[in-house]
C-alpha cells in the first residue's frame, strides 16, 4: 500500500512541477501556483512516504539478518555444547 502511494505521488507531483516549469518557460499564466503545488506536494507527500518505504524495507532486511545469525548462533552454540558434555563425561 505503501508502495503504490510513494510511486502514485511522485507520479503526480513531479508531472505538476515539470508541468510549471514548461509554463515557466513559456511565460504563461498559473506557473508560479503549480510549480508552489508540484514542489508542495513532493515535499510533504512523497518523501516522508518514501522514506517510510525505505525505512520499512530496512527493518524488514534487519529483521531477516537477525534471524539468520540467531540460527546461525544457536546451531554453533548447540553443537559446541554438545561436544563439551560429551567429550568430558
Amino acid at each position: 500500500m505503501l508502495k503504490k502511494i510513494t510511486y502514485i505521488s511522485a507520479g503526480i507531483f513531479s508531472s505538476i512541477t515539470l508541468l510549471a516549469v514548461l509554463f515557466k518557460i513559456l511565460h504563461l499564466q498559473g506557473a508560479q501556483v503549480l510549480l508552489t503545488i508540484g514542489l508542495m506536494g513532493l515535499a510533504l507527500v512523497f518523501i516522508p512516504a518514501f522514506s517510510l518505504y525505505k525505512y520499512y524495507q530496512w527493518v524488514y532486511r534487519s529483521d531477516i539478518i537477525i534471524s539468520i545469525s540467531g540460527m546461525v548462533y544457536r546451531k554453533v552454540n548447540n553443537s559446541f555444547t554438545y561436544e563439551l558434555c560429551h567429550y568430558f563425561f
